[in-house]
This record gives C-alpha cells, structure tokens and sequence, in this order.
C-alpha cells in the first residue's frame, strides 16, 4: 500500500518515501522481508534477533506516521 500524503497544491500524492517502499515490497528479491520471522520456521529467532523489522512493519510505522502528520495539519 501507499501512503498518501496532503500535497502543497491541495492534491494527494503520495511521497518519494512512499513511491520508494511499494518498489522494494514488490521487488522480487524482497519475499523473505516481506512478513516477520514465523518461531516455527525459526524457533530461536528472536533469542539471536533482539530488534526484528520487516518490510510490513516499516509500511505500519509509515502509515501511522502519515497519519500523525495529516491529523497534526488537518
């Protein structure tokens, strides 16, 4: 998903940030990034991996903070 932001004219456009994540998310390469470490296919992940991030959270972190920004000009 895209995230759209309140562009300077009045219009929605979504932003470089935004443009610049789908295409890493739809990249072929990005599968194994795309969703969190499943404990089943890695049962010590997260004793190794103190502070995981995946392409889904950083599109949720990006979202929410989209929001802040539209709801703090609005």
């Amino acid at each position: 998903d895209v995230v759209i932001h309140n562009h300077p004219s009045g219009q929605l456009a979504p932003s470089e940030a935004d443009l610049q994540l789908a295409a890493i998310v739809a990249h072929d390469d990005a599968w194994p990034f795309r969703q969190g470490v499943s404990t089943k296919q890695a049962p010590d992940y997260y004793e190794v991996v103190k502070d995981p991030i995946d392409l889904s959270m950083i599109q949720r972190c990006a979202r929410a903070a989209a929001q802040r920004v539209a709801n703090s000009s609005a």
